[in-house]
């Protein structure tokens, strides 16, 4: 089902643009709602008239299941197919011509971006590279490109009412497999690496089917346990091993998680046999520095408020020095956009229906990390807790 196509197309005109050729997976689902198996597929938007996904003829039946009733299919798996750049090739230009658009003229493209979203099959992801320039060019038969990062990045960032319905089922999936991690590591003895394992596959199955939904999925977390390890949780790729969880060892799990091409970061930290002590004082520092960012993020709100807001409280409590990150940044179509920044000095500003995570979090030699990580929607007086 297309989406936000409208508020695209005012930009293409506005730039002379006769249409855009997209690939990255995160703009596939935000125009589609289509998530590309591995990204050998294109969506065409021409200023005026109606968008149309191209891809292998493999994934046409995923199209029909998200509501796309217009794809066009091209060869690229069997032998007998031939080259499957070529044929990528004549099925753009198919459309093209088909949409009156002539050779030589200006096409929006993806240039400039320094990230993408995972695909599904997230070990085989094809890049916006020189077969990219091949179709582009053969395809449209001009070198006269324009770039739409800035332009969709705004687009992007505010959800529609099926935008945040998805983010709800994601986050729901995801709050109930962070739920049952909590639960396990309640024994000690469990080994680290089984914990992230276990949690991993239970948001897998959880996810088929979850409320009807199509729940084609794939989890990306990252465990550390222990005063010594946890101390580093503010990494991103952190290896979880065969560490076994101790009594009063704080657990943190940070997993970022897609959902039919909608996206959830969350991060629920865990302690071996309940918060107490000290490790308990922290953890409410925490969670009323998340509650205070909450409350923060507001329409018309900048991203240096929200973090101002986490960091004053933490601040307040003595706890400033540790930490020593920002607090939380855009989500929704990826793991994390580049809108907007909840930094200091950020002034991304914060409109109605903007996603974002929001994750105070506290390293402190002899205790570990604790962080409180969850997505928010914006709102005219403050953020709400998707999932919950």
């Amino acid at each position: 089902m297309y989406q936000h196509i409208s508020a695209f197309q005012t930009f293409l005109r506005e730039k002379r643009a006769a249409a855009a050729l997209l690939r990255l997976p995160e703009n596939m689902v935000l125009f589609s709602q289509y998530w590309p198996r591995y990204g050998f597929a294109f969506l065409f938007v021409p200023a005026n008239g109606d968008p149309v996904v191209i891809c292998p003829e493999v994934e046409l039946e995923d199209t029909v299941e998200v509501g796309v009733s217009n794809a066009v299919g091209f060869g690229e798996v069997l032998l007998s197919d031939g080259d499957p750049i070529a044929n990528a090739i004549a099925a753009v230009e198919k459309v093209r011509r088909a949409a009156g658009i002539a050779d030589g003229a200006k096409i929006a493209i993806e240039a400039g971006e320094d990230v993408m979203a995972p695909t599904f099959v997230a070990n085989k992801i094809m890049l916006t590279g020189r077969n990219t320039r091949r179709i582009l060019e053969g395809a449209f038969q001009t070198s006269d490109f324009i770039p739409v990062r800035d332009a969709i990045c705004e687009i992007r960032s505010i959800k529609n009412e099926s935008d945040l319905q998805k983010l709800q089922m994601v986050n729901e999936i995801l709050q109930k497999s962070l739920d049952y991690f909590e639960a396990i590591i309640q024994t000690p003895g469990i080994r680290e690496i089984d914990a992230l394992a276990d949690t991993q596959c239970y948001f897998s199955k959880l996810a088929c089917g979850y409320k009807g939904i199509r729940g084609v999925c794939r989890p990306f977390g990252q465990l550390s346990s222990g005063p010594e390890r946890s101390l580093v949780a503010w990494a991103d790729g952190i290896v979880s091993n065969g560490r076994l969880l101790e009594e009063g060892d704080v657990c943190m799990y940070e997993i970022g998680a897609c959902v039919d091409g909608y996206w959830a970061d969350l991060t629920r930290t865990g302690c071996v046999g309940g918060y107490k002590g000290q490790k308990r004082i922290v953890y409410e520092v925490v969670k009323g520095a998340f509650e205070a960012g909450l409350a923060a993020a507001k329409d018309g709100a900048v991203g240096h408020d929200v973090d101002a807001a986490c960091r004053n409280y933490i601040e307040k409590c003595g706890y400033g020095k540790y930490f020593v990150h920002a607090a939380g940044h855009g989500t929704g179509f990826a793991h994390s956009e580049g809108f907007p920044h909840l930094e200091p000095g950020s002034r991304d500003v914060l409109r109605t229906n903007m996603v974002v995570a929001i994750e105070p979090g506290l390293y402190i030699p002899g205790i570990g990390g604790i962080r409180i990580e969850e997505n928010v929607v914006v709102g005219p007086n403050g953020g709400r807790i998707l999932g919950k």
